[in-house]
């Protein structure tokens, strides 16, 4: 999960960005036969509107033909909405809960129909609630909220149907639990955030937590745990050895785990190579599933159909700095040889990792 600071750099870098969406068909430069038919949702910069980092909106297109649909604007009748930050499909596919920004210090999470329409404030503004991912049924999202200057308070579970009048629950908060008083692990002065995803079993998610550091410096070995997110307990550890890797993501289930490996000591200038990597199941050995000699890495995520996986990397100009632009591809994981697809209608101002959904 993003932090706050990493956001707000990420923000910075896109006040520079020169383009971004304007709503139409952008058409499409991948190769459209090896794509699944599918709608990609991100957040980028709208151009019609002079307003940086403020005009960050929901967006949705055809996978294939790059058409995009604008899904949030400052228009909407009695809004005063801020930027989008972050944006996910529900698991059927029919709506979409985003995060804002209000302020730099807090946030709150909106859900709103696949068309873009019913837009509904799920929480508080004033609380910062970031890296929404939906549960095992359509009414439940997860969520990270910390307070003001971006103190960690812990994992928190929200009914999309009776919210904002029902309150949160809290998964993971309890001093004496497991994983403390929240569900981060601190080591020296890095604090290493979990990744969530919805689990197999009914009312359950999957928990990644870091054990240790790893051989490269940004690499950590993790443990994957099944949590039962109604009952607010740990109910038993998933992987027998440790997985290792910079950044995971957790298919839907449970039961396949996409990881990025440094291949080089992490640079804080310049390229450093990396490799992402796969587990078909979860007592499985990783297989190499694309590498990237130049770095420029910036996150990724499962689609809903277990399979291909939306990876967002950042553009390097000639020496190895980040530009504030991005690339999109998509990657097929049973289809390693095929190597990542390039999505060349993409806009260079995408500001967090794509959602897919797959048809």
């Amino acid at each position: 999960m993003l932090k706050l600071y990493h956001i707000l750099l990420a923000l910075t870098s896109l006040v520079l960005a020169a383009v971004g969406v304007t709503g139409c068909d952008t058409g499409g430069g991948a190769d459209e036969s090896n794509l699944p038919e599918g709608m990609l949702l991100f957040v980028a910069l709208d151009t019609t509107v002079s307003d940086g980092w403020r005009s960050l909106r929901v967006y949705k297109a055809d996978l294939r033909t790059g058409r995009t649909a604008s899904l949030s604007s400052p228009d909407d009748p009695g809004d005063d909405r801020g930027p989008a930050l972050d944006a996910v499909w529900s698991p059927d596919g029919r709506r979409v809960v985003y995060q804002e920004a209000v302020g730099f210090d807090a946030g709150h999470l909106t859900v709103m129909n696949a068309d873009g329409s019913g837009k509904r404030t799920l929480s508080d503004p004033w609380e910062h609630r970031a890296s929404p991912v939906w549960g095992p049924d359509d009414r439940t999202v997860l969520y990270e909220q910390r307070v003001y200057a971006g103190v960690p308070v812990g994992l928190f579970a929200l009914d999309v149907e009776t919210a904002p009048s029902s309150d949160p629950v809290c998964v993971l908060c309890d001093p004496d639990g497991p994983f403390g008083a929240d569900p981060f692990v601190t080591e020296g002065d890095t604090l290493v955030a979990v990744a969530i995803a919805p689990g197999s079993e009914p009312g359950t998610v999957v928990l990644v937590s870091p054990v240790s550091r790893g051989p490269r410096v940004g690499d950590y070995d993790v443990h994957l745990y099944l949590v039962d997110f109604r009952a607010r307990r740990v109910l038993r550890r998933l992987t027998t050895q440790p997985l290792r890797g910079h950044r995971f993501a957790v298919a839907r289930g449970g039961e396949a785990v996409a990881m990025m490996r440094l291949n080089a000591p992490l640079s804080e200038s310049g390229p450093t190579p990396s490799a992402l990597y796969v587990t078909p199941s979860l007592d499985q050995a990783p297989v190499r599933v694309a590498g990237f000699e130049r770095g420029g890495f910036g996150g990724f995520r499962w689609a809903n159909d277990r399979r291909h996986i939306v990876l967002r990397r950042e553009v390097l100009d000639g020496e190895g700095y980040a530009t504030g632009d991005h690339t999109v591809s998509v990657i097929d994981a049973r289809d390693p040889e095929s190597g990542p697809i390039s999505l060349d209608w993409a806009p260079p101002s995408i500001a967090a990792v794509p959602d897919l959904y797959v048809h």
